[in-house]
């Protein structure tokens, strides 16, 4: 997704994979800084009225290959901006306790397959 010209965003894009490994994999986690909006005004200038857009753009994708997990991050009620944040919390918590998974399992497969290839060469 391309960015609005002249609109900053919070947040990150970011390759996932590291240099040389041929699939593509990116995120793209913004939400956009209203900060330099005029007060009273929605995201075009134009003066706020019934069903101006006042919603900042919000991008959570996260894409890998031809696949692509892109989730719906609404502002409209307390609920629902309750709901967003719960969603981002647990991705998080969720991909934390993964990466300690893989720190702790790394060495573990590193050395079976160490032995794996000692008895091949038996």
């Amino acid at each position: 997704m391309a960015r609005p010209a002249n609109r900053r965003f919070f947040g990150r894009r970011a390759l996932l994979n590291l240099p040389g490994h041929e699939s593509s994999a990116a995120i793209v986690a913004e939400i956009e800084d209203t900060s330099t909006w005029k007060k009273g005004t929605g995201y075009d200038g134009k003066k706020l009225e019934p069903y101006s857009d006042i919603e900042p753009r919000v991008i959570p994708q996260i894409a890998n290959c031809d696949r692509s997990i892109v989730f719906n991050c609404s502002m409209d009620t307390e609920q629902e901006q309750e709901n967003t944040l719960h969603k981002v919390m647990a991705l998080i918590a969720a991909l934390t306790e993964f990466r300690d998974g893989l720190l702790i399992e790394f060495p573990r497969y590193n050395e079976r397959a160490a032995k794996v290839k000692g008895i091949k060469k038996s």
